[in-house]
């Protein structure tokens, strides 16, 4: 498996949130339809990083349809496994359905046999929620 702190793997999770987004009239709210105007922005050769944009509404979605909902207290980063595992229409987590967070880690044979497809979807969640909530908390 990458080292989760290397750069390579961080650009990974990045590429995978970037390539995974659902941002569409269809699946989010209109308050977020400034996120389909960026990407059109983006797209017509507007240099913006999409990655800092993605994770700020992905952050807010989660918050509002979780944690203000929510009367448990518990960590940001627990509400966005629990909102993950939920199999949210604007992010998609289709590996804890029919895609593999086996492959998606980049693990070798033996790093297979050591973890559990359950063990890598905790750990690429985790990822994930390190990169989102660093872009996050800088706001």
């Amino acid at each position: 498996m990458l080292k989760s702190n290397s750069k390579q793997a961080t650009e990974r999770i990045r590429d995978y949130v970037c390539d995974h987004v659902n941002f569409d009239y269809d699946t989010v709210n209109e308050k977020y339809y400034y996120v389909i105007d960026l990407e059109k922005r983006h797209e017509n050769g507007e240099n913006m990083d999409m990655f800092s944009v993605y994770a700020n509404a992905i952050f807010t979605i989660m918050f509002e349809e979780v944690i203000e909902n929510d009367k448990r207290r518990l960590s940001f980063q627990e509400y966005f496994e629990h909102w993950c595992e939920g199999l949210p229409s604007c992010f998609d987590t289709g590996y804890y359905v029919n895609r593999s967070a086996v492959d998606i880690l980049e693990q070798t044979a033996l790093q297979r046999s050591k973890y559990t497809e359950s063990q890598a979807e905790e750990m690429l969640t985790r990822l994930i929620f390190r990169e989102i909530y660093k872009v996050a908390s800088k706001r």
